[in-house]
């Protein structure tokens, strides 16, 4: 398996994706510039599928799932990540509650 480039932000944090047409809800983790780790019980998000992040109402993010693994899934983004996102996560994990 191809390591990922770039720090890895620990996250927790419920979003919903784009494939098929249809959205799906995840959590994602281990967020990077370039992928992240999402959990997701959907059975119809195969290795290969392009998905999109809606991380914000004007922010999306488009990627393709690299792996998956029971009810987790490796995703490498089309392109780097914006820091502007990795902020917005970071200011939205300050804010969660627990």
């Amino acid at each position: 398996m191809e390591r990922r480039n770039g720090n890895r932000m620990g996250t927790r944090v419920a979003l919903q994706v784009r494939a098929h047409g249809r959205e799906f809800p995840v959590q994602l983790y281990d967020l990077s510039p370039t992928g992240c780790r999402i959990d997701c019980s959907s059975s119809l998000l195969s290795r290969g599928d392009r998905i999109v992040f809606r991380f914000a109402e004007e922010i999306s993010v488009a990627g393709r799932i690299a792996y998956r693994r029971g009810g987790t899934a490796g995703v490498r983004f089309r392109s780097p990540l914006p820091e502007a996102i990795g902020r917005h996560l970071h200011a939205r994990l300050q804010s969660s509650p627990g």
